[in-house]
Order: structure tokens, then sequence, then C-alpha cells
């Protein structure tokens, strides 16, 4: 979710993890909090069981996408080039805002450019999109 971190995308895979016991031990995660909630969302996967690496930055993120089955994310135009770039599929949730909607618009490029590997979610409506969320999720860890 970017080197600041979304307190939004934290907080929605927190709800999801809280609402999947089950599949706890069947993932690892890999979590770019942003500085602020970095010890938080240590603990909270310690708490859990859940094997996870938790930063606010590191240098060498190219692993992460190596290691990564999905990654969820907003979509600045780094992060989707880099998603693009080690091919991983994505789960895009665009910051949108009164003044902005340039993420929405990346997000759309790509998804239609690689609609096999592209997910664009809406934050419009949190109970929709962690709907979402959790059926393209739980799709990914059973097959």
């Amino acid at each position: 979710s970017g080197s600041q971190g979304s307190l939004f995308l934290n907080q929605l895979c927190k709800q999801w993890l809280q609402n999947v016991p089950h599949v706890h031990n069947k993932i690892q995660i890999i979590h770019q909090t942003g500085a602020a909630e970095v010890d938080e969302y240590k603990k909270m996967y310690a708490e859990l069981n859940i094997s996870a690496f938790v930063f606010d930055y590191y240098a060498a993120l190219h692993y992460c996408y190596r290691a990564a089955d999905i990654v969820i994310c907003r979509a600045g135009a780094g992060t989707l080039f880099e998603i693009n770039f080690f091919k991983v599929p994505c789960i895009t949730i665009p910051l949108e805002s009164a003044t902005t909607s340039h993420q929405k618009d990346n997000a759309s490029a790509f998804a239609q450019q690689y609609p096999d590997r592209m997910h664009v979610l809406r934050q419009a409506s949190l109970e929709n999109t962690a709907e979402a969320l959790n059926n393209l999720l739980m799709n990914r860890i059973q097959s």
C-alpha cells in the first residue's frame, strides 16, 4: 500500500483476517503498513499466529513482489508499473477524492490492458468492497 501506507487498506485487511480464522494457517502476509502502524500490525499478526513480514519501507521490494501470489494496493502509477513488471495478480482499490481521480484512471487503464491480472474495486462502499475482496482472496487461497 505504498511507503506511507493506507489506513483504509490496513483496516480492510484487518477486517478480512478477523472474519476468516480458518485461513490463518494457510497464508503468509507481506504488509507495507506505513510507519505509523508497523508495530500494531506486527502484534496483530503474532496474536493471530499468521506468518507475516511487516514494514514501512523496504529497499528490496522486488523480493516481496517475487514472493507474492497476489497484491492488494492503491493505484499509484509506480505501484501499478511494478506489479505489471513482476506480473503479479493484484486487487487494486484506487484512492478517490473530490479533487482527483487519477488513481481510478490508472487502475482502469491497467485493468483494460491486463484483465487476467488486475482486479479493480471501488472504495465508495466499504461493505461491497470488503465482500468483493473476500471473494477474490478466498478463490485465490482455494486454488
